[in-house]
């Protein structure tokens, strides 16, 4: 997941020039609706400029969302899911205001037939979205 466009507001970093997330989501089982489920994901991220250090975020939690294109999506945390930030941008409250919403370029349709084919379905690449750090 890359960041950019990034701002900040209240922190003692001025300029982040962008970042770049790796996720993990890991599913109880290989089964097509576990992607409508609550899991646990986690993020870590590396800033732009090195010099600011990396963020750990853990959500508990996600909704499906679509955009007006009907692409599908996930916002975090989920309907009373929590959040925890460890390292830059944690805020007093160690992140539990912090939300996110990535998209897909496919719609839920889309994703749920790769998700059925025999192949199945390895990943699901994120094109847009946006993030809050509290």
């Amino acid at each position: 997941m890359q960041f950019s466009h990034c701002s900040t507001s209240g922190s003692n970093v001025s300029v982040v020039s962008g970042g770049v997330g790796t996720g993990t989501y890991t599913a109880p089982t290989n089964s097509c609706s576990v992607l409508a489920k609550s899991v646990r994901i986690s993020l870590d991220v590396t800033w732009t400029p090195k010099s600011i250090k990396p963020s750990i975020v853990s959500y508990s939690g996600l909704s499906v969302v679509m955009n007006k294109a009907g692409d599908a999506g996930y916002t975090v945390p989920g309907t009373g899911g929590t959040v925890k930030v460890v390292g830059s941008f944690a805020g007093n409250d160690l992140g539990a205001r912090t939300t996110a919403t990535v998209y897909s370029s496919e719609t839920a349709a889309q994703v749920l037939s790769t998700c059925s084919s025999p192949s199945g379905l390895a990943s699901i690449p994120f094109v847009s979205g946006s993030t809050f750090t509290g």
